[in-house]
């Protein structure tokens, strides 16, 4: 099994498709960016992310968790199934309410591979409660954190924000003791397998 995790965008995502993937066909929740108070902001990054993967050949449906309509009957119909950006903690509340930690593990043992931008690659790890203090989100009180936990790599997001990075040296220092952690700039991206962790793109450098 293998993860593709990045920050933001998608780099070297055509590449790990085309070694990794059955097929081009892919499912992309959108559910992370209906927490976002700002229309605009929801919509862009909805759009961040599928842009990534239609620039990585993919044929996209996208599924938002609060639409009972657009969720599939078997999430084994798809090569690829991504979690895009926005609200970790709302994420992972709505996953979870749809049991999806085992219907993945289901679809991956069936051959799809995952993939998670931003919000999707932090719910994929073993817990959020380390990000507490480096996200712009907060959870609802009594909120259980405990990630989907498909891989055991905790990726931090943006870390060429300065404030997160700080919050990043923290976290690192405070957990990375029990599981791998992962800082992420913009631009960058791990695919995480049983071969270990690999880094690949590179920062973003702002214009």
């Amino acid at each position: 099994m293998a993860i593709y995790l990045s920050s933001r965008n998608a780099p070297g995502l055509k590449q790990f498709i085309e070694y990794r993937a059955a097929g081009h066909r892919a499912a992309l929740i959108t559910t992370a960016a209906n927490a976002l108070d700002d229309p605009e902001l929801q919509e862009s990054q909805v759009a961040q992310a599928h842009d990534a993967l239609i620039e990585a050949g993919l044929d996209v449906d996208l599924v938002d968790l609060d639409d009972e309509e657009t969720i599939p009957s078997s999430w084994r119909d798809y090569h690829v199934i991504a979690l895009g950006p926005g609200d970790p903690f709302y994420l992972l509340h709505q996953a979870r309410n749809h049991g999806l930690e085992y219907k993945f593990r289901e679809a991956v043992a069936h051959g799809a591979v995952l993939v998670g931008i931003g919000a999707g690659a932090m719910v994929l790890g073993p817990t959020l409660d380390p990000v507490i203090e480096a996200s712009r989100y907060a959870p609802q009180d009594g909120a259980y954190l405990e990630g989907l936990y498909i891989t055991e790599t905790l990726v931090l997001p943006h870390h060429n924000v300065e404030r997160r990075a700080q919050a990043h040296a923290e976290i690192i220092e405070r957990f990375g003791k029990h599981f791998p952690v992962v800082p992420l700039h913009d631009g960058q991206a791990v695919i995480v397998s049983s071969e270990g962790t690999l880094l690949i793109g590179a920062p973003t450098v702002a214009a």
